[in-house]
């Protein structure tokens, strides 16, 4: 069972007024016996035990469908109230077309999604018990990436429709699993190498100066553009791994024209980063990026020399 990687997820923080303004897993002072259900937190988080349900938690439901493995992403739904229930809940969910349509009415942001197709998931078990005593129960839903047009923006709302003995949560009822469309997403055969040298050479273009040692980058092909969001997307960074990551961004208007840069985190890490060539090719969607840095923020390291092309599947 995988769980969902996810590149970027901001969280949306929106002021709404609900019929009870409940936190997530946090007990009601002053409820009594007052039973509130809510979808509290998901896999799909990158920072666990993090809420994930509800409009103003939006980002934490992120999906990031990439690959060829089905990803099975885990949400709880819990119970809120001074103390846990005395008796068994049962809890019944559902897929929730209808809040699609309140949140591309609600201008919540410039993406419209569009109801994920169901060849896409399975969400097979709709029922649960929460037991006498408990708080949590929990769901699964299962991705195919295969069948996935990472060019769409979709979206699976899940709402709970039953949970008898229980108020559902006017603002957490809902976890709203989303992913961004972007046309220059989805899988890249790439080829390159990374050129490492020995303190600095202050390469500004033309010829690669010898003395580099050339690390091949064929063997870490396909690589995934990620969408960021609709013209923003990333691909892994040269041989660094999933930390770092190139970012790049695409005008609509001039569709062979891009513009990179990289994670700032790696920017943190580094000094004299430089892109020496950022070009797009959008009829073999091809993209060829040079970029240099150095390994040190302060610039007393060694100078890299990064040089890819991708070349869209």
């Amino acid at each position: 069972m995988k769980r969902i990687s996810i590149i970027s997820a901001s969280l949306v923080a929106i002021s709404l007024s609900a019929c009870l303004k409940d936190k997530p897993n946090t007990d009601f002072t002053g409820t009594q016996s007052q039973y509130v259900a809510e979808i509290s937190t998901a896999s799909t988080n990158a920072t666990p035990n993090a809420p994930s349900g509800g409009i103003q938690y939006f980002g934490g439901a992120t999906l990031s469908l990439l690959g060829t493995d089905l990803d099975s992403v885990m949400f709880t739904v819990n119970i809120a109230s001074d103390y846990p229930p005395t008796k068994d809940i049962q809890v019944t969910l559902a897929v929730d077309p209808s809040a699609i349509a309140s949140y591309n009415a609600g201008g919540y942001s410039s993406v419209t999604y569009s109801q994920m197709p169901d060849s896409i998931y399975t969400f097979a078990q709709k029922t649960g018990t929460i037991k006498a005593g408990s708080r949590l129960d929990t769901f699964y839903v299962v991705f195919d990436p295969t069948k996935v047009d990472l060019t769409q923006s979709y979206m699976l709302p899940i709402s709970i429709t039953a949970a008898p003995g229980t108020i559902i949560s006017g603002n957490m009822g809902t976890i709203y699993f989303h992913m961004i469309g972007n046309p220059l997403a989805g899988p890249y055969n790439s080829v390159g190498f990374r050129y490492n040298y020995t303190g600095s050479i202050g390469y500004t273009g033309g010829p690669y100066p010898s003395g580099g040692a050339a690390t091949n980058l064929a063997p870490l092909s396909p690589k995934f553009g990620t969408p960021i969001d609709q013209t923003t997307l990333s691909i892994d960074y040269a041989n660094l791994g999933p930390g770092d990551y190139y970012v790049i961004s695409y005008d609509k208007s001039n569709p062979d024209t891009i513009s990179v840069t990289v994670n700032k985190s790696f920017l943190n890490s580094i000094s004299h980063f430089g892109v020496i060539t950022q070009s797009y090719n959008h009829l073999t969607k091809t993209m060829h990026i040079v970029t240099t840095y150095n390994n040190q923020p302060d610039g007393s390291g060694n100078d890299r020399i990064v040089d890819e092309t991708f070349v869209h599947q």
